[in-house]
């Protein structure tokens, strides 16, 4: 008869995970690079239009104190990049 797993601990249970390589390299498209706030367009798939000024401009003061803490995921566009995430921060000139 087999013996059961319980009683050794959730070890035992569950099985402990296989440790996964970090990716050394990028994946194709993955890529860091320093733009130009003025090459990025606004995205036309962006479903919000309007953005209330105070709450802009506290990002802007935040942006100004701390930095960008997300970075800004950008798209090819036919004139420059268009931002697919973290686009309200390149609405107004920091």
């Amino acid at each position: 008869m087999a013996r059961s797993a319980l009683g050794k601990g959730l070890g035992a249970l569950i099985g402990t995970p296989s440790i996964v390589a970090s990716k050394e390299v990028a994946e194709p498209g993955e890529r860091v690079h320093q733009i130009s706030l003025a090459s990025v367009v606004p995205s036309t798939l962006q479903p919000r239009k309007d953005f209330g000024r105070e709450a802009l401009q506290e990002l802007i003061d935040s942006i100004r104190q701390h930095g960008i803490i997300q970075p800004l995921i950008v798209r090819p566009a036919t004139a420059g990049v268009a931002a697919a995430t973290g686009q309200v921060g390149a609405r107004f000139e920091l």
